[in-house]
């Protein structure tokens, strides 16, 4: 057994953050991670992506890999299990998200607001 299998074989699942973790610094997988995450999957054990991107922008890195997994998305408010299915969602009500973005936007003159819902992205400044 290598030494990859036994280490995944320590654990009941393995949760990692994608940016400056999961991806390196120039926001790529290395051969390695990919393996991990692959034998991992054969064994049945959970390699969960927790971030606070969208579903959608996390998507593309299991494709690459070929595996299907968790979701941990929006930094836990939002999980979902390998095929899609929601288990826990946290959404903040519209009307609160658009008075929050209000004050930033009156107290931070600077600040570009992004709002998220499910797979859908809003952005005033492209």
């Amino acid at each position: 057994m290598s030494r990859i299998g036994v280490f995944v074989m320590c654990y009941k699942a393995i949760f990692s953050d994608i940016d400056g973790t999961f991806l390196n610094s120039q926001h790529r997988m290395l051969p390695g991670t990919m393996k991990i995450v692959r034998e991992a999957a054969a064994r049945d054990v959970p390699f969960v992506l927790v971030s606070a991107r969208m579903p959608a922008a996390m998507r593309p890195f299991l494709q690459k890999i070929g595996v299907e997994m968790p979701l941990v998305s929006y930094s836990g408010a939002l999980v979902l299990l390998a095929d899609g299915t929601r288990i826990h969602s946290c959404p903040m009500k519209a009307g609160l998200a658009l008075e929050v973005s209000e004050q930033i936007k009156k107290n931070c003159s600077t600040a570009v607001v992004n709002l998220y819902a499910d797979d859908s992205w809003y952005a005033e400044d492209v």
